[in-house]
């Protein structure tokens, strides 16, 4: 059954039922199919799982001015690379507890040091050309030059340390997109 997102956002329980009798759901926005609901048979699994959607527009590149407007006007979170905008997915627990361990090392090895750890959200500007500006969210950054923060506490520049936690639903663009990204920009 194809059911639109607002539809399911505002009767979630009822299309719920319709997943414990064995009924899969595919939710849409804007007609483009964007989840799954399926029955679970496996208790730790997930009823409701997303892949990381790309934006396109405009022959599949927005400018960094355009990107900008986007994360101004939304709740949601977003990446740039390359004039392509990709919308984040909520992580999974794996990997939120491995991102966590990585953080509290770093945190308790950066105590009383001029260095800090941050874990995402939080956007790194990526000057990889003049016009090629690109927005990314590491999972861990560790930051020991302030002079790159602007004055509303954004980051413009290379971060002393980055760290990416893969996930099958990220490994691609991570090990390909963002990995040539952070060589090209140092």
């Amino acid at each position: 059954m194809r059911v639109p997102s607002t539809e399911v956002q505002n009767n979630f329980g009822k299309y719920l039922k319709y997943v414990e009798v064995n009924e899969e759901i595919i939710v849409t926005k804007n007609g483009r199919d964007v989840a799954r609901i399926l029955p679970c048979d496996d208790q730790n699994s997930s009823l409701v799982a997303e892949d990381a959607a790309e934006y396109q527009t405009r022959e599949g590149r927005v400018t960094y001015e355009e990107f900008l407007e986007l994360v101004e006007a939304s709740e949601q979170r977003f990446e740039m690379i390359d004039g392509v905008i990709y919308n984040l997915a909520s992580p999974s627990y794996e990997h939120q507890y491995a991102l966590n361990e990585i953080h509290g090392t770093f945190y308790n090895w950066f105590k009383n040091k001029n260095c800090i750890p941050l874990t995402s959200p939080f956007d790194i500007t990526l000057f990889k050309a003049e016009d090629n500006i690109c927005v990314v969210q590491p999972d861990i950054i560790v930051i020991c030059d302030r002079d790159n923060m602007d004055k509303k506490g954004q980051y413009k520049g290379v971060p002393t340390l980055l760290v990416e936690v893969l996930s099958p639903s990220t490994r691609s663009k991570d090990m390909l997109k963002k990995l040539e990204l952070y060589k090209q920009c140092g």
